[in-house]
């Protein structure tokens, strides 16, 4: 039944954060399981919701016994919230609740709406009601509820969704003339989605009209490369056909004119509308920063050189170094990272103290989003399908979706309580060889499934256990007592090789706190000896030492063509120089350096300068 028209309105979203408007004033929800109950309602608006199924979505299967009563207060008080003008939303009907939904108050149904309007229309037409669909959008969906199986099948089918339609509009403005605009947007999306075929063949098309031939069948061979790859499966039909169009410059593919200003009646498109917006802020925060300097030179010349100067850096931050250049690109946050993992096309870092996971764009340099874990993160690492984060004190492995960034499980590691075995808590994760390896920062290390989620194995592999990382086949293993690199055989979880990290003569014996695999070798960073030993893993042998590194060195990685180590001492990141096995270079980063990572394009490190 209809509301009045004098009623209050009410609005629900689920395209992004849960959120409950009244008369466009948000409703505060502060308990996470009445979210989840107002979230099962929707996902199920205008049905009844029995009970026992709204018990088994809250509570994961592990109700306790008065879950009946904790649901019934649950709903009581979600009901006073929405009730308004003596009209109740939430309704008790045999044996659960029923939420009376209107179609325009629901986001989803306006999206879906406008969608379904769309495919219906005119591209001009097609193209303004997929823009004002997609505009809704205010992040991933459900992206406060990250714990909760219903929740997670429902985002994942409206990411696709929100995919479809981007496809469409992108389709859209395509036959109104509009290859060049798309061009950047469609670049982005195959980034994201490389096996996705339909935007393959958009991105071609638009290269190709917008005169860039070359690189529309550069973009095919990419595509077909990552399809053999990964799925050993060659393009489809329509994409050889579109590759062989390409080649033999068929008429069919003609050029559509370019839309003018004049032609082009369309509404700016959201990120069109937006982007201005971003860059007046920008320009206005360049302003003030300048003006800030020049007030910090002023005063300084006014009150002597003793006077402190301004500081140089915010309180954290992220830099990126140009592996090239040694130039520094400096991201401004709030938060301390506590370690982070670079993949292709993203970097994650972790902020123990808020409890998220940030996925940040290497090309914007910009936090694109954020994810709450529940746990206090120590580790991050990128394999075997998804993103996995490691909460030491919990004990706990989560597995994160590197698409969307949505939390897929939670499982506690067991690290046992055999009375001979020093059990510490988890410090060091990484994935490779279809597996995740943990170890327990004391003497072990286990493997654990990426499909279940459970641990498989465990190995005992003797005192202090310091680090662990995948590469060239194997897993590989520091330890400090005696100093030691172990490598691991990923199918079999069996140790194959015990590497000694020895002395050299008038030296004190290194205490390993840090591996990476990378340009060649494994390197083991030594914490008490200012030194970095390079390991042979052809050979299973000790190939050099890089000495004089740093007697506060904390982080090595390996990548864009030289090893790095944070020197948390000297406030800089050190570049050794893999032909040479000497340190070649030390940039300054304006604080401590608490993580470290290398990719193909950048060094990435996360400073702290409190």
């Amino acid at each position: 039944m209809a509301r009045p028209a004098t009623a209050t309105r009410v609005e629900f979203r689920l395209l992004g954060p849960l959120e409950v408007l009244l008369d466009g004033r948000r409703v505060p929800l502060t308990a996470t399981k009445q979210r989840a109950l107002l979230a099962s309602l929707l996902l199920h608006a205008n049905e009844p919701v029995s009970s026992d199924r709204l018990i088994e979505e809250l509570w994961s299967g592990s109700a306790p016994q008065a879950a009946q009563a904790s649901l019934r207060v649950a709903v009581g008080k979600l009901r006073q919230l929405l009730e308004d003008d003596g009209h109740a939303l939430l309704e008790t009907v045999a044996g659960g609740y029923r939420l009376q939904v209107e179609a325009e108050q629901l986001d989803v149904w306006r999206f879906e709406a406008l969608v379904a309007e769309a495919r219906r229309a005119p591209a001009r037409r097609a193209a303004q009601l997929l823009d004002e669909g997609l505009g809704l959008w205010r992040g991933p969906p459900l992206a406060d509820l990250p714990y909760h199986a219903f929740v997670q099948n429902e985002a994942r089918r409206l990411s696709e969704l929100q995919l479809a339609a981007r496809e469409e509009l992108i389709e859209a403005e395509l036959a109104l003339g509009l290859h060049a605009r798309v061009v950047p947007e469609l670049e982005s999306l195959v980034a994201e989605h490389p096996l996705r075929e339909r935007l393959q063949a958009q991105l071609m098309l638009a290269l190709y009209r917008s005169g860039r031939q070359a690189e529309a069948l550069e973009v095919y061979q990419e595509a077909r490369r990552k399809l053999m790859t990964e799925l050993g499966l060659e393009p489809g039909e329509d994409l050889r056909r579109l590759e062989h169009a390409i080649l033999t410059q068929d008429p069919a593919l003609g050029a559509v004119p370019t839309a003018t200003a004049g032609q082009d009646s369309m509404q700016p498109r959201r990120d069109a509308v937006r982007r201005p917006w971003s860059q007046r802020r920008l320009a206005l925060l360049a302003v003030f920063l300048l003006a800030g300097s020049s007030i910090a030179v002023i005063v300084a010349l006014r009150h002597g050189r003793s006077s402190p100067p301004a500081p140089p850096v915010p309180p954290y931050s992220l830099v990126a170094i140009d592996p090239r250049t040694s130039k520094l690109t400096r991201i401004p946050l709030d938060w301390p990272p506590a370690a982070f993992a670079l993949g292709t096309q993203t970097l994650w870092a972790l902020d123990r103290r808020d409890q998220i996971i940030a996925r940040i764009d290497p090309q914007t340099r910009r936090v694109v989003q954020s994810t709450g874990l529940g746990i206090a993160p120590t580790s991050v690492t990128i394999g075997a399908g998804a993103i996995w984060v490691l909460g030491s004190d919990q004990g706990a492995v989560l597995k994160i979706d590197p698409a969307y960034g949505f939390l897929l499980r939670t499982r506690h590691v067991p690290l046992g309580n055999a009375s001979d075995i020093s059990i510490g808590n988890p410090t060091g994760i990484a994935a490779g060889g279809n597996a995740v390896w943990i170890e327990d920062g004391a003497s072990s290390l286990f493997r654990v499934d990426p499909a279940t989620g459970t641990v498989t194995r465990r190995l005992v592999l003797g005192s202090h256990i310091d680090g662990v990382a995948f590469g060239a086949g194997s897993v590989w293993v520091v330890r400090g007592t005696p100093p030691m690199l172990l490598r691991v055989d990923p199918r079999t979880a069996a140790v194959t090789a015990k590497i000694q990290i020895a002395a050299r003569p008038g030296v004190n014996q290194p205490f390993p706190i840090g591996v990476a695999v990378g340009e060649g070798a494994v390197w083991v960073l030594n914490g008490n000896t200012g030194t970095v030993t390079r390991v042979d893993p052809t050979l299973d042998a000790v190939s050099a030492t890089v000495s004089r590194v740093s007697l506060d060195a904390t982080r090595i990685a390996a990548g864009a063509g030289a090893i790095w180590v944070a020197d948390a001492d000297g406030e800089a990141v050190l570049r050794i120089d893999p032909k040479t096995n000497r340190v070649v270079q030390t940039i300054p980063v304006g604080g401590t350096p608490t993580a470290l990572a290398a990719g193909t394009k950048a060094v990435w490190v996360a400073v702290d300068s409190t």
